[in-house]
Parts: structure tokens; sequence; C-alpha cells
């Protein structure tokens, strides 16, 4: 049996057929998928197990050597009795076969007795199109009863993860798209393909990351590799390919009408096509790219409208493929239903392809149609990092609408895009400051909108009390939800505006410290009763509001906004949002910061840049570098600059922008300017404050703590609110302030409950240093051992505790034999006294903080 599982979860799958009673594990996919990659990491990992394995290399070339793949294991004999003895005796429990279905017969048959032998574990690859096993060795499979596990393709995410391996830097969002595009996910495809691009000057390196500057054309070896597969079959074969090559893929059934039905077949038994549910398609993108790349524009053309003739008169058409085709043949098509056809590629995650058939219904739309097409295309060319677009189209759109609903729908729209997807929160003002005029006789709804679309600019400036102020002090009643809801009813456009504006104030809310607020602001109608209509029209809704919610958890919960943005992101990269994957990236950066994990923050925070980049989001990108500062400054470590030099952040703009003085702050101490240091956090505070960004003030107070500057417990007590991070901090601060190890400790319960196991080691670092004896041995332990958690960082505060306490080899040995054994039993095993145990074991009570034998086992970290 076999089945396809994640590269994630290969470990998991092997694990479980291992426990299932498997002796024989094959590992299939096609040519270049990474089998062999994979088995060499599930050996590594077996060897860190501490057993012992062997690997044996299949070759074309000694397919016909009796003995051949297992020469290098047993010595070639003419009696092979004696060289399967040996085999047996000398191989280890664990054997690794790279490309079984190349190996001699010989070596299959001596293999599938092995297989018969207790104990016995076989790993191995083969080469497969469809998880069956080549026919020289299903005999050895079904005999063996091996377990089939098929090698998927990477998923996006791995393919990001390779693109900046292979390239050794931080890739632009756009080249990992289309490497993954192009390649579909294959690594040995991808790897060529990159390796091609560099070398053809197709991708440079600017501002610190590769990016696409050419053509990214197959390598000419691998597409004559490719071709030649192909031409090896018959012409019925061929024009199969370039049928289906045509549209990607294509309906069984639709095959057998067009009378193709004997080269698809052809092409399956080659390995050139595979078969998914009802649908095949050439076996790998680059295939189809081949194919096309020989094929005639007139032939493509004529293909085409085959495919548009076949899809028109099916029963149910597809509506996406159907639209998509009609714009490739000039076929005339409703703006109606280009629009429909948008909305259900959105429904369908494919952002991509509803941007193409919302700019072609923009050619003939009109009225409500027209907008909608244009609030499609602009949320996907915002969401792509293509904003400057986004914002061409909505100024002409504007420009040509005359005063009325439509027109400030595109107003909204227009302020959003500028502020979110351009970052320009200034040009904003001025664009509404120029509409506001365009409506001389003000209505209620009209200074209603306006006063919301000012809140959310100062949302996006760090100026939340100002924002808060702006939506409570007007009609709007603090929500605005409401009334933009009324003007979308005039029209036929989506709510998702409703959405965007409930995200904003829920920001606003978490700026000023009341997080529990903003996650009730996250749970109002527009997400719940409305979340399919949302899911339909801007499916980039769901990253949004899972990023809000894990910016508003991170202080309540880190793990929890953790797993709340680890989704956001996955949602995200399905979509290929590169804005909404940069900001969950930036708080999965966040979440990590918190919880301690100081090299996962910056793992994440370098990824946000990367994507900040791509995406044209200084905001985003100033952040991510501050985070990457604070998680590396901790450790007096200072991250090399990507642009060779740290960019000033704007005065008073920006999302968040009080936070990235944070980074300048820990950078300036990690290069030992420690007044500096002081001086930026202490101008950061005022700033922050005078804003009202009550969060960025807490978190601010909080690192001038861990810096160890004195005089913030006052700050933190001015504070509103008793949120359980605020009562933390607070008792850390003035714990500091008074030197007092008390209010330390509790400080470093408060933390740990948090889930905060950094900053409460830090807590009992300070608080080892105000205590003396078995206490101080016990707060340093007790730090050491939460440290642990967090991956033991020099940070300034843990460098006033000592590390664990260290033993003497004898004071170590008496206490490991202690937790079992009597002070009597150990001085005879020793040759001691029992008062010499006994004043030994003293010692180590002390030196770990316990009172008696019982505590020994958990303070040396051993099982009893």
């Amino acid at each position: 049996m076999f089945r396809a599982v994640r590269r994630d979860d290969l470990m998991a799958a092997v694990d479980a057929a291992i426990g299932g009673g498997a002796r024989v594990i094959l590992l299939a996919g096609p040519a270049g998928i990474g089998k062999s990659f994979v088995l060499e990491t599930l050996a590594a990992a077996v060897e860190r197990r501490g057993d012992r394995v062997d690997r044996v290399w299949g070759t074309a070339a000694l397919s016909d050597v009796p003995g051949g793949a297992l020469a290098h294991l047993v010595a070639p004999s003419a009696d092979i009795a004696t060289m399967l003895a040996g085999l047996v005796r000398n191989v280890a429990p664990i054997l690794c076969v790279d490309d079984l279905d190349q190996c001699d017969p010989l070596s299959v048959a001596m293999l599938e007795r092995l297989a018969r032998e207790p104990g016995r574990l076989t790993l191995a690859t083969m080469r497969s199109e469809n998880g069956l096993p080549p026919d020289r060795i299903r005999d050895f499979v079904d005999r063996s009863a091996a377990r089939i596990v098929v090698v998927g393709p990477l998923v996006a995410r791995q393919v990001s993860e390779l693109v900046t391996g292979v390239l050794d830097d931080e890739v632009h969002g756009d080249l990992v798209d289309e490497v993954w595009r192009r390649t579909g996910g294959n690594p040995l495809y991808a790897t060529q393909l990159l390796l091609s691009a560099r070398e053809t000057g197709a991708i440079a390196r600017r501002g610190g990351l590769w990016v696409v500057d050419g053509p990214l054309g197959a390598p000419a070896s691998l597409r004559a590799a490719l071709l030649a597969r192909l031409d090896g079959l018959g012409p019925a074969a061929c024009d199969a390919a370039e049928f289906l090559a045509a549209m990607g893929e294509t309906r069984l059934d639709r095959v057998e009408s067009s009378g193709r039905a004997v080269g698809s077949r052809e092409l399956l038994q080659a390995g050139v096509a595979t078969i998914h549910g009802e649908r095949i398609a050439l076996a790998h993108p680059l295939f189809a790219e081949a194919v096309t790349s020989r094929t005639d524009p007139l032939r493509r053309r004529e293909l085409l409208r085959e495919h548009f003739a076949a899809e028109r008169s099916s029963k149910f058409p597809d509506q996406v493929r159907l639209a998509l085709l009609a714009i490739q043949i000039d076929e005339d098509v409703p703006a109606g239903a280009l629009v429909r056809a948008a909305r259900l590629a959105m429904a369908g995650a494919d952002t991509r392809t509803a941007l193409v058939l919302a700019l072609a219904a923009l050619q003939t739309a009109r009225g409500d149609i027209r907008i909608e097409a244009l609030g499609f295309a602009a949320d996907a060319q915002m969401q792509l990092g293509r904003g400057a677009e986004a914002r061409d189209l909505l100024e002409q759109a504007l420009g040509r609408t005359a005063p009325g609903p439509r027109a400030l729908l595109l107003t909204a729209l227009l302020h959003v895009v500028l502020t979110w997807g351009c970052h320009d929160p200034s040009a904003s003002a001025e664009m509404l400051a120029a509409q506001v005029k365009r409506y001389p006789r003000w209505t209620p709804v009209v200074g209603e909108l306006f006063a919301v679309l000012e809140s959310d600019r100062l949302v996006y400036e760090g100026r939340p009390a100002s924002a808060l102020a702006v939506l409570e002090g007007g009609s709007a009643g603090g929500h605005g939800t409401d009334l933009i809801g009324r003007i979308a009813a005039a029209t036929r456009f989506a709510p998702h505006l409703e959405a965007r504006m409930a995200t904003a104030r829920a920001q606003a809310l978490i700026q000023l410290g009341r997080a529990e607020e903003a996650l009730a602001a996250l749970d109002v109608d527009v997400f719940t009763a409305r979340a399919e209509l949302l899911d339909e029209q801007v499916p980039s809704w769901r990253a949004d509001v899972e990023n809000a919610r894990a910016h508003a958890l991170r202080d309540l919960d880190p793990e929890r906004a953790r797993v709340v943005g680890e989704g956001a992101y996955r949602t995200a990269d399905d979509l290929g949002l590169v804005q909404a994957k940069a900001w969950a990236a930036f708080m999965q950066s966040g979440a990590a910061l918190f919880a301690g994990r100081l090299d996962d923050a910056a793992e994440w925070a370098r990824r946000a840049r990367a994507l900040a980049e791509s995406g044209g989001m200084p905001a985003c990108r100033r952040l991510a570098d501050a985070y990457l500062d604070i998680a590396t400054g901790s450790r007096g470590l200072i991250e090399p600059r990507a642009d060779g030099g740290a960019e000033p952040a704007p005065a008073a703009t920006g999302f968040l922008w009080h936070q990235t003085l944070i980074g300048d702050a820990w950078r300036a101490r990690a290069s030992g300017r420690l007044a500096r240091a002081a001086r930026i956090m202490a101008e950061a505070h005022a700033a922050a404050a005078g804003d009202g960004a009550l969060m960025s003030v807490a978190f601010i107070a909080h690192e001038r703590v861990r810096m160890g500057e004195r005089g913030v417990s006052s700050v933190l007590a001015e504070l509103p609110g008793a949120g359980p991070l605020l009562v933390a901090r607070r008792l850390l601060a003035r714990g500091v302030d008074e030197n007092d190890a008390g209010l330390l400790h509790r400080a470093a319960d408060a933390f740990e409950r948090l889930g905060m196991p950094l900053f409460a080691a830090e807590a009992l670092a300070v608080a080892a240093g105000e205590q003396s004896g078995r206490a101080r041995a016990a707060a340093q332990h007790r730090a050491s051992l939460l440290a642990e958690a967090a991956g033991s960082p020099a940070t300034p505060l843990l460098a006033r505790a000592s590390a664990r306490p260290v033993l003497t080899p004898r004071e170590q040995d008496i206490a490991e034999r202690a937790i079992v054994r009597t002070s009597s039993e150990i001085a005879s095993e020793l040759y001691l006294s029992v008062r010499t145990v006994d004043t030994h074991l003293g010692r180590v009570y002390t030196k770990l903080g316990i009172s008696s034998r019982r505590d020994l086992a958990e303070a040396l970290g051993v099982s009893d």
C-alpha cells in the first residue's frame, strides 16, 4: 500500500510504519523530487538516535553485475549462500538503499532475504511516477510486504527555504513565486533553474535581495532532457502533449472526446503525464513549458479554441477556466461574467487569476460591476505587493466618478491602498482633503466616513489615542462599520471595507494596551455572519484578521499568538499574499521574542524583512529590523544590515514606529554605546507616551529594565490597566528599583505563568543578586533552568547570575549516588566516612539551593 505525505510528516510516517511492523519502507516519487535527500535525512536522524546504519546505492551501469550493489558490504563469491551469510552477519540493523529499482537482480534477491531477518529495517528509494513499483522490483515489494510512502513535491514555504539556501541570501518574494510556479516544488528542477538564472543574469542581487531581472527560462539542457523523453514516443503522444500543455490540465472525458486517449495513455506509461482524480496533466510544469516552447502561435490558438469550445459546451462549465480561455483567444465575454469568474477564483484562493479576470472586466464594465472589479483588482494588487499599480488604478477611476456612493467607496479603497499598500499616509491625507471639497453639502454619512478614514490613517501613523478619539468623538459611535455598510449597500460592493475598518479599530485598541477589547472587536458580525461572503470576495481578510489576533495575543499568551500567527502565515502563503505574509512573519517574530526564543525571533524577523522588501513595505521592514536587533542585541550581538547601515526612522510615522527605536537602542548597546542606548530609549518612551501608544510604552519600559536601567517602576505604575503582563513588568521594575528579592520572585512566577521563561529567568537572576546562601543558589538554579528553556541566551540581566552551580567531581559523584543510596552505602562504596559523605552532600544542597535527598534528582536533571 502507499500514501503521499507532506515532507514535514515523513519521519512520523516512517516511525508509524516501523511501529506497525514494517521491515521494508520504500520512498517513491518521480525523478528530482528529492528522494535521496529525504533518505539521507532519515538515515542521519536514525544515526543521531545511536543506531548503526549502512548504505547501498543502485546505479544503472551496475544493474547487470550480479551482487554489484552490495559489493562494498559483502565480498563477492561464486557461492551465493556464503555471500548471504556474510551480509546477514555484517550489515547494520538498518540499511538505506538509494535507487532500489537500479540494483542488480542478485542484490535485490539478497535484500529480500535480509528483510526476513528479525530486527532488520530497510529504507529504500525507488523512481515512480504514480507510487507503484517498477516491474523489476514488483515481486520484491509484494513478497517483503513493503510499505510505500510517496514523497511529494516541496510546499511553497519549503521552496522559499530552498531558494534562499541555493542563493545563500535573502530573496524577493516574486522570485520565490516564480520558482514555485515554474518547478511545481521539484527540488532538482528548482535548483537547476536558479543556478542557470544566476549564470545568465536572469536574477540579480539588489538592496540585499535576489530579484528577477529577466526571463527565467528553463536551462536548455533541462528542456532538452524533458523533450527527449517525449520524442521517444509516437506522434499521437506528441499531439496529446501539446493538447495538455495548452491548459495545464484537462478532464479525462475531455481527452477521450478529443480522440487523444491513445496518445495520453502513452504519456502516462512513460511518466510524462499524471492523473489526479478525474483530471490529467503533464507530470511537471516544465514539461508544459518545454512543449509550448516548440509549438507555433497558430497551433497554440487552435488548441486553445478547441479547449474553449469543449468547456462552453459542457453541461457544467468551469466559469474561471472558460473566462481565462476567452481572454486568450479574444472572445467577447460580458464584464459581469468576468467579475463572477474573478469572484470564484478568489474563493478558490487563486488571487493572481482573480486579478487577471478583474482587470479584463474593467475594459468594458460600467456602474456597480465596475466598482466591484476595481475592488477586486486593487485589493489583489495591494496584497501582492503592487501598491503603486493599485493606487494608479483607483486614482484614475475616482477622477472619472461623480460624487456619490460609488465615489465614496472608491475614496475609502484609495485611502486603504495609499496608507497600507503604499505606506504613504500623508498622500492619503491630501487625497481625503481634496475629496471633502467635492461634497460641499455634507451629510452625516459623508462626515462619518471621512472620520473613520482619518482614524485609520492615525492608526497607521502610530497615534492610537488620536485615532480612537476621532472615532468615538463623532456620530460614527466609535465603530464606523455600520456606516460603511450603509454606503456599501448603496452599491453591490462587498463588505470588505467593514472588515478593514474593524481590523484598524482593533489595532488601535492593541496599541492602547487594551488587548482584550481588541480581541472582542475582531469577533464582530462582519467576521462571523459574513465570513463566507468575505471569503468569496476578499480572501486576504482571514490573514489580516489573524495577524491582528496574533498581535493582541502576544501580550496575553505568546504560545497562542504563535499558533494564530502561524495560521495567518500559512493562509497568506497559500494565497501568495506578500503583504499579509510579511506581517504574519513579523507577528511570529514578536511572539517568539516574548516567549524568549531569541533565535526563532531573529529567524522570523529576517523572513519578515525579506518579504517586506519584496512588497515595498518600509514600516514592516523597519519593524523587522528592530525585532532582529532586539533578539540579537539582547545577547550582545549586532546583525549586519543588508543596506550597509541603519535607516533612520522617520519622526512620528509608520505603524508601531515607536518600537523601531527599541532595536536602535539594543544595537547601540551591543556596540558599547550605553549612553546612546539610554538616550534612544528615553526618547522612544516620551514619543510613545505622547501619542498614547501605551502598549509600546510598556514594551519600551520593560526593555529598559532588561538593559539594566533603574527608575522605570514609576512609569509603569502610571499606566492604566492590570493585565497579567503589565503586572509582571511592574513587579520586575519595582523589584529592581527597591532591591526586593520577594518582588522579583513574584515577577518570575508571573512571567512563567504567561509562558515567558526568559523574562522569568532574568527576574530570578536579579533576585539572586539580592540574596545569599541557599536562597541565592536556589534562585540561580531556577534561573538557569528557565533560561535553558529559552536557549540560555547571555542577556544583560542573566549575566548577573552565574551559570548553574558547578559541583566538584567528588560532589557530583556523591550527589548522583545519593539519589538512590544512603550515606552509609555511599561511604562503603567510596571508602569514605559517613561524616565526609554528609559534609559533601551539605555543600551540594547549598550550591543547588535544595534541602534534602528527595530534591536531588530534579536539581541534577536526572531521572531517579
